[in-house]
């Protein structure tokens, strides 16, 4: 039998797994509806170079398919949606650029228009920069406005969690 070296280990230490570390940061608690619980922020949706990535895409397979009717998740593989072009597709429609397709009243799932005004900006018409959302409505508009190559030359790329702007509606 060979001799290894003892291994030694740091001691053990009591923590106290019920309190954050003293110098742990401290999160906002965020706002809840009084009566329901629900959350009362207000959401600013900036457009950014990311989004727009998405939106040519759809602008593409439309003129390639001949109709304004996309089922996003079968696109060309050239124009597959990324994982962040999905999770932010809705940001899109805040803005006005998309919508849903649909037959009466029903929304066909997964299927998505290029909207007048979406091939307008692609166009070069400027929308507001910003929207504003409350529990997935828009609520309000800033009023800066941003062509298409304003927006594909600012930062961030995509909005992070660092970027997020919100606002606390008011209770009543």
């Amino acid at each position: 039998m060979t001799d290894q070296p003892t291994r030694t280990f740091p001691p053990l230490v009591d923590l106290d797994i019920t309190q954050p570390p003293e110098d742990a940061p401290i999160l906002q608690e965020s706002k809840k509806c009084p009566h329901c619980g629900a959350s009362m922020k207000m959401y600013w949706h900036k457009i950014t170079p990311g989004l727009i990535k998405g939106l040519l895409k759809l602008r593409k397979a439309v003129a390639l398919k001949g109709t304004n009717d996309i089922k996003i998740d079968k696109l060309p593989k050239e124009w597959e949606l990324t994982k962040w072009e999905r999770a932010n597709w809705s940001k899109l429609r805040f803005h006005g650029l998309v919508a849903k397709v649909k037959d009466g009243d029903q929304v066909k799932r997964g299927r998505w228009l290029l909207t007048l005004k979406g091939s307008n900006f692609i166009g070069g018409m400027p929308i507001p920069e910003r929207v504003q959302t409350f529990r997935n409505k828009v609520t309000d508009h800033s009023p800066e406005q941003v062509t298409i190559s304003e927006a594909m030359h600012s930062v961030p790329y995509w909005q992070g969690i660092d970027d997020i702007e919100y606002e606390i509606k008011e209770v009543k």
